[in-house]
């Protein structure tokens, strides 16, 4: 009885490992090559493209996925093991084919630590799955804004609020060209989420829908300015320099489409 559960058992194991190793090599790769595509393609600032911080925030995910992945591969391999000797006992059979000769006991040991070891890394990867949002909750908004625009979801709440919150600080402190670089980043996230713009919009095929679309109080001018702003600020393109007059404007204008947005609704960028 004692000898068909250990069968049974480990031969569910070996399934659960195997299954998990087979589904998540693949699909892991396929979405670490799509998500380094898409942050390839996404038309972001400089400083954040080539941010530690941001890189982190969009591997999170692929990092839990690798990890259980590669940890599932060997602890199928144990459980095989396991599954052969089980058999072998069951029949009658004295050992292995695995090992003709008894092995080592400082080896089974370092196995044992080996498994041990494996065992975690399976356990860890699973918690870093499950964790990634709260780790991404660290980082500062706009890189949180941009891993999120870059992965095309939409994880946390007020993303949008929480950019025009920043840009309000930093017009206090003086930091001018980060408050109007946050501003219009809050635009930009949320035109992308209301439209369901992918990456492969760059940030003017994104401001080019509120142009387009006819609304009586869009300001064409208006747009280019905050496009013109941000790009010099995002990609160093001259020597401009914003002000807090500038700042104000930008972060007034933003505001005040935001809001007619909230009112109408993304229906009414739809020609």
């Amino acid at each position: 009885m004692e000898s068909n559960y250990l069968i049974i058992s480990s031969a569910a194991l070996v399934a659960i490992t195997l299954a998990i190793f087979v589904f998540f090599l693949p699909k892991t790769v396929e979405i670490h090559n799509t998500r380094w595509k898409s942050m390839q393609n996404l038309d972001m600032p400089d400083n954040i493209r080539n941010s530690k911080r941001f890189r982190i925030a969009i591997s999170l995910d692929n990092i839990g996925m690798f990890l259980l992945a590669f940890a599932s591969l060997p602890l199928a391999g144990y459980f095989i093991a396991v599954l052969i000797n089980a058999i072998s006992g069951y029949f009658g059979l004295q050992g292995t084919f695995l090992f003709n000769n008894p092995l080592p006991l400082e080896f089974i040991r370092a196995l044992k630590i080996l498994w041990f070891i494996l065992a975690a890394v399976l356990v860890v990867s699973v918690l870093w799955l499950s964790a990634g949002n709260q780790i991404s909750n660290k980082l500062p908004i706009i890189v949180r804004a941009y891993a999120e625009m870059t992965l095309d979801v939409s994880r946390a709440i007020g993303v949008k609020q929480e950019l025009l919150s920043a840009a309000r600080s930093y017009l206090q402190e003086g930091a001018y060209h980060e408050a109007i670089l946050h501003s219009v980043t809050s635009l930009e996230y949320e035109l992308r989420k209301k439209l369901n713009l992918g990456p492969n919009n760059s940030f003017a095929a994104v401001m080019s829908k509120l142009i387009s679309s006819d609304l009586a109080w869009v300001i064409p001018r208006e747009i280019n300015d905050l496009v013109i702003a941000r790009n010099n600020i995002a990609h160093k393109m001259d020597t401009v320099n914003y002000g807090e007059k500038e700042a104000k404007e930008v972060i007034e204008s933003v505001n005040r489409i935001l809001e007619q947005l909230d009112i109408l609704g993304a229906s009414t960028l739809y020609k």
